[in-house]
């Protein structure tokens, strides 16, 4: 079983079975930088959820293949228990 954590209150981290994954949406600067922007992290927690939800998604693999107007899961940033998507910088 996957636990995704967009919603879960850390404390009941200890009660829930199986894999807790946390989700991270940053935004990529000019100068390479990264930074997060909290409305959109709200926003996108809600928008990937959705599509979790409308999609019946159910692997890791479908997560990582989910793009949220420009947010992309990023390998070199995530691991196993956190996914991070990233928003390229557009000039």
């Amino acid at each position: 079983m996957i636990t995704f954590d967009l919603f879960l209150n850390k404390k009941w981290g200890n009660s829930i079975r199986g894999k807790i994954i946390d989700f991270y949406f940053k935004e990529e600067k000019e100068d390479g930088s990264l930074k997060t922007v909290g409305y959109y992290v709200k926003h996108n927690r809600g928008k990937l959820l959705n599509e979790l939800v409308k999609n019946q998604v159910e692997s890791i693999d479908e997560i990582k293949k989910i793009d949220l107007d420009g947010y992309q899961y990023n390998k070199e940033h995530s691991n196993e228990n956190e996914f991070y998507f990233i928003k390229p910088f557009e000039k």
